[in-house]
């Protein structure tokens, strides 16, 4: 029966490191799709980690939003009706404590000016000495700055050398990439249309030696006026480099604040001399 026991502990435990693990280095990944056509905009979104385990799928067409939860490839409609009626019950219940708010601060107006008349009559009262000796703060607070300004200069080689550069090795494990992109434009005046076609088409040469110009294409329209769009991105993030990154980060700043504290606890040598 112990050893029992102690074989699903250890399949269990098994099962949460695969899962951590596939967290780790499986991406999760965005995708988004736009498009706009004579004053009609659709938009396409989803989130997924696994995208045949679970996704997530939000779809904009004819001013009306439409939320999927796709689970083992079978898509779930969220409806939106319930989301709307508890965020209506949640602005009628701000509207009334606002309004118990605004009762409650007109009846208590007459005893704060009462109070702040006490206040002012006290401190008309008060000797000169007194005033002196609340105006030396300013010591106190020049302390404090030359504090502040030491903690920075302590910390400054941590944010040249580590943080700053742990931040852009950071954006390396997003990824954004373009994967169509078609733009249809008209003017009313068809020689503004040649002219802009023209300036795009002798561009082109000088973007697709740098492969800039792949996934992107243009139509023009002479007959009217247009101004449409096709979009198609994808994003990924690797939680693996990410998590790295943070952690060592966090064990740089970690040594640096112990050591600070030491120098701050040690006493100096010439008041023990």
């Amino acid at each position: 029966m112990f050893f029992l026991i102690l074989k699903i502990i250890l399949m269990f435990l098994v099962f949460l490191l695969l899962i951590v693990a596939a967290i780790l280095f499986i991406p999760f990944q965005l995708t988004l799709q736009a498009a706009k056509k004579d004053n009609h905009l659709r938009l396409k979104g989803s989130a997924y980690w696994i995208s045949w385990l679970f996704k997530t799928r939000v779809e904009y067409s004819d001013q009306k939003i439409k939320i999927f939860a796709v689970v083992l490839g079978i898509p779930i409609k969220i409806p939106l009706k319930k989301i709307k009626k508890g965020e209506a019950k949640d602005k009628d219940k701000v509207k009334s404590e606002e309004k118990s708010e605004e009762k409650k601060e007109t009846i208590g107006i007459k005893p704060e000016r009462e109070a702040e008349d006490k206040k002012t009559s006290i401190g008309s009262d008060q000797s000169p000495g007194e005033k002196g000796h609340q105006t030396g703060g300013s010591s106190s607070v020049e302390t404090e700055k030359g504090g502040i300004k030491d903690t920075i200069g302590f910390y400054q080689p941590f944010i040249r050398k580590t943080l700053i550069p742990q931040i852009r090795r950071l954006f390396s494990y997003f990824h954004l990439r373009i994967r169509r992109f078609q733009l249809v434009y008209g003017h009313e005046n068809p020689a503004v249309t040649g002219w802009v076609e023209g300036a795009v088409v002798s561009s082109i040469p000088f973007l697709a030696a740098k492969r800039m110009s792949d996934p992107v294409s243009t139509r023009f329209r002479y007959d009217k006026k247009a101004l449409d769009f096709i979009v198609d991105l994808y994003f990924s993030m690797n939680l693996f480099g990410i998590v790295i990154r943070l952690l060592i980060i966090w064990w740089h700043y970690r040594r640096l604040s112990s050591l600070q504290r030491r120098i701050k606890h040690e006493p100096d040598a010439g008041k023990t001399s």
